[in-house]
């Protein structure tokens, strides 16, 4: 891709074979600078890659590249440089404008037939209109020259050079910039969630916060889960119509419909009581009330699947099934709360104690969050 790169320092001379804008960059070893200035030759045939983890584009390498094969490509060329350029273009898509016209109606069926037929296909705004869009407007630069009408032929030109630019956004620009896009989010995201923690907020809007961030209650398990329902019905009513019991979160693994019981309380719920003993704390009562009332929500469950999905049809009987569900009760902030050694052992031996029900901290929660998106982080460079 590089023709040329130069040390940048004025005076310095040194020349370098390493990629100008990609990490990591090495000092020049002349007069110990980072700067470069380089030359670079490229065609809309290049063939670009996204960077991939063991190096990447600066923030002015993006903008750089982009500005290479969009703008100054055409900016240090003549009217006959621009003509070979789409002629190139339309070259290598030749597969995909052959595919295209084949799925067009025949010539019987009429020229207002095959005029819709494109109109669907140019409004469809993807990879495939954009691939007709250059064609069909090349094909009118053509006719325009050849009729020597320079205004119509201008204005097929900036549409067919339009398209391109698309083109190559799709193949080399959209997912990079996307993946920029994705970590600021996720960066934003994560800083709301942890500022959360400490609001006092409700469990109504925690459920809503889970509600429209489904990744969130997949991170509570080691499989994947969709949600079937929140503020579940799992049985229990009397002949009177009372007394249903309805669960947070009704789940199931995504691959064998499995079902689990998620029941959320909020951040600055205690985790721990009293001191019992000499560094021996109890569990504080909204945990362990709530770790009983998820298992008697199971309990119920189970006694009751058959008559549950046979009273809502066939096809919620196919959504999840109920073999023995695991629990997660979600509660409290253990860093906040858990401040020293004492505390933390009486908590985790209750923890782990458990059968069938897991205890996760709001903060452990964001954590995991934290965790993913660092992970997808650490494949790209800042």
């Amino acid at each position: 891709m590089v023709s040329e790169t130069k040390c940048s320092t004025a005076g310095c001379e040194h020349i370098f074979n390493d990629d100008p804008d990609v990490q990591p960059r090495q000092p020049c070893p002349d007069c110990g600078g980072k700067g470069r200035t380089f030359s670079q030759e490229i065609s809309f045939t290049d063939d670009f890659e996204a960077p991939g983890p063991s190096g990447g584009f600066f923030y002015h390498g993006l903008k750089w590249l982009y500005e290479i094969i969009i703008y100054r490509i055409l900016h240090e060329k003549g009217k006959d440089d621009i003509a070979t350029i789409l002629d190139q273009a339309l070259e290598r898509l030749i597969p995909e404008i052959e595919a295209i016209h084949s799925e067009l109606p025949s010539e019987d069926a009429g020229e207002d037939t095959i005029k819709e037929a494109i109109q669907v296909v140019l409004n469809e705004k993807n990879r495939k209109s954009y691939v007709l869009t250059l064609y069909l407007q090349s094909e009118g630069v053509k006719r325009a020259i050849a009729e020597q009408d320079a205004s119509l032929a201008a204005f097929h030109m900036a549409h067919a050079m339009a398209a391109r630019a698309m083109i190559i956004f799709i193949e080399k620009l959209h997912r990079p910039i996307w993946q920029g896009y994705s970590f600021g989010y996720s960066e934003r995201f994560l800083s709301d969630l942890r500022r959360d923690l400490t609001a006092g907020h409700s469990e109504e809007h925690w459920q809503k916060k889970l509600t429209d961030n489904p990744f969130l209650l997949t991170l509570l398990f080691a499989h994947p889960v969709v949600v079937v329902a929140q503020k579940a019905y799992v049985g229990g009513k009397t002949v009177e119509n009372r007394d249903g019991m309805i669960v947070d979160y009704l789940v199931k693994n995504a691959l064998t419909g499995g079902s689990a019981l998620i029941e959320i309380k909020r951040p600055n719920t205690p985790l721990l009581g009293s001191e019992y003993r000499n560094g021996v704390y109890s569990i504080h009562a909204e945990v362990s009330g709530a770790v009983n009332q998820v298992l008697t929500y199971r309990n119920q469950l189970i006694l009751e699947y058959s008559s549950i999905t046979m009273n809502n049809g066939e096809a919620d009987a196919e959504q999840y099934e109920a073999f023995n569900p695991p629990c997660i009760v979600v509660a409290g902030n253990v860093s906040d709360e858990l401040s020293d050694s004492q505390k933390r052992r009486s908590f985790e031996l209750y923890r782990n104690s458990l059968a069938g029900v897991q205890i996760i901290g709001y903060d452990e929660l964001v954590k995991r969050a934290q965790a993913l998106t660092g992970a997808f982080k650490a494949s790209f460079p800042d």
